[in-house]
Order: C-alpha cells, then sequence, then structure tokens
C-alpha cells in the first residue's frame, strides 16, 4: 500500500518537472501540456481484495517433534487488479513471522504456497477485516 502511493507520489512529481521544463524552454507546446496533464490525472484506482492462499510441505517442530504441515490463511489487501493482489498477498504470507520463524525445511524440499482465491470487496467489510490476518495449522497427514 505505501509503495504504491510513493510510486504515484513519484509520477507526479516526475510530471512537475516535465511540466517545468517545457514552461522554462523555448519549445513550450500543446503537447507538453497535455503530457503534463495526462501524468497528473493518471491515479491508480485501487481496490481492496480478499485472499486466500494455502500452504503444504511445511516442516513444522512441534510437541512431538518436526512435522509436515499444512496452512489456510487469508489476507486482505488493496491493489490496482487482481494480478497485483496476488502478489501482494503472497509477499504477506512469506514475511509472516508466523512462518519465517518456524520453517525447518531443507532448501532441497521447499514449502509450496498457493492461492485459494481472490475476490474484490467492501473496504469496509467487517467480517472479512476480522478474517484477513487469519493462519490455521493442520498436519499434512489427515
Amino acid at each position: 500500500m505505501l509503495l504504491e502511493r510513493v510510486r504515484i507520489l513519484f509520477g507526479r512529481i516526475i510530471a512537475a518537472q516535465i511540466l517545468l521544463i517545457f514552461i522554462f524552454s523555448k519549445r513550450c507546446n500543446s503537447f507538453a501540456a497535455n503530457q503534463y496533464l495526462m501524468l497528473c490525472s493518471k491515479e491508480i484506482e485501487m481496490a481492496t481484495y480478499f485472499v486466500r492462499l494455502n500452504g503444504k510441505n511445511f516442516l513444522i517442530d512441534g510437541d512431538t517433534g518436526p512435522r509436515k504441515k499444512r496452512f489456510r490463511s487469508t489476507r486482505l489487501v488493496e491493489a490496482e487488479n487482481q494480478n497485483r493482489a496476488e502478489t501482494l498477498a503472497r509477499e504477506l504470507i512469506s514475511n509472516d513471522p508466523r512462518l519465517q520463524n518456524s520453517v525447518l525445511n531443507e532448501e532441497s524440499d521447499p514449502p509450496i504456497i498457493y492461492i485459494e482465491s481472490v475476490r474484490e470487496i467492501s473496504a469496509s467489510a467487517y467480517d472479512v477485516q476480522n478474517r484477513a490476518n487469519s493462519l490455521y495449522w493442520e498436519d499434512e497427514d489427515n
């Protein structure tokens, strides 16, 4: 979310610089003005997405020793499209301390995270917000 806002702000700064260059140069024309207007009006529309993720092949140390587990999780993300929402949700779950601090897999046997579903929702959906950061572990042999 923050990166997207920084990108929008950066784009506006560049657009303003382009306008200043053309204003102070002798070649100020309607093309420059149109380019400026196009860049400034190009604000990215953000939507809110509810993303369901699954993971499998996670070697987790438990009370009875290391066991293979799978998980189900949900994330609420703001993005300009569904593909970007999937990417952001994957990044969020991959950086979740509940995963990073628990996984014992070798590089030759990596865990797998995949998207189950992506649904655009109302940003104020109360029930969804309550479930938006869930992570449920299950034994893989069940």
